[in-house]
């Protein structure tokens, strides 16, 4: 038979200090194996993490890009000298007057 205990035991009771050396030889071994088991945990975690940081920043930008998307025809509407530039004077008067630009920038809000 191949069993650990019947070659174990009768060396350990033959010399009794084989018993620390086959014990601590056990606990590495199962120290050794736990740590792989942990870092296998441990390295799945990060990657997780790193996914849902991924997948918010770019859930982010696409509400960004979603809101630019929104406020585009309304500044465009607000421009009337088409330099690109807006004065703010015709930035607070479009403010007051249209709902879209007071949606669009609470939304810029967060």
């Amino acid at each position: 038979a191949d069993s650990w205990g019947e070659c174990i035991i009768p060396l350990i009771l033959e010399h009794w200090y084989f018993a620390i050396m086959f014990l601590s030889a056990f606990a590495v071994v199962q120290i050794g194996l736990m740590n792989l088991i942990l870092t296998t945990v441990v390295d799945e975690a990060s990657k997780a993490h790193e996914r849902d940081i991924e997948e918010r920043l770019a859930d982010m930008k696409a509400i960004e890009q979603e809101q630019m998307d929104l406020l585009n025809p309304v500044f465009q509407d607000m421009e009337c000298d088409n330099n690109g530039n807006l004065s703010v004077e015709v930035l607070l008067k479009a403010y007051d007057e249209d709902p879209r630009l007071r949606r669009g920038l609470s939304l810029l809000r967060g």
